[in-house]
């Protein structure tokens, strides 16, 4: 890089640069790689089969404010069990619980 300085004139830099292109299938197929080869992320992955798929749609249950929704709670693990919590939270008013749900729902 050359710079030059004068109190008279503005300052010069002639830079020069090399400029790096990522190219998206090599980036993609490096990523299979590393992910298909590294024992670790391979147990990680295989720890996560065990973890159920949650899924929210919105047309059964109606809680407070009216607003209908449906929780699908599913374990697709053959090997293992699955535990669900559900916990909300709401302002505290008549007909709901500490946990925001309706008194109703048990």
């Amino acid at each position: 890089m050359e710079a030059t300085d004068s109190d008279h004139k503005p300052v010069k830099c002639l830079f020069n640069l090399d400029v790096a292109r990522v190219e998206k299938q090599t980036m993609r197929q490096k990523y299979g790689e590393i992910m298909s080869s590294n024992k670790k992320v391979l147990h990680l992955l295989q720890g996560l089969k065990a973890f159920p798929e949650a899924n929210v749609s919105t047309n059964d249950i109606i809680l407070q404010d009216q607003t209908p929704y449906i929780f699908k709670l599913q374990n697709r693990s053959t090997e293992d069990r699955a535990c669900f919590e559900i916990t909300g939270q709401a302002p505290s008013s008549s007909g709901t619980d500490s946990a925001g749900f309706p008194t109703w729902l048990k």
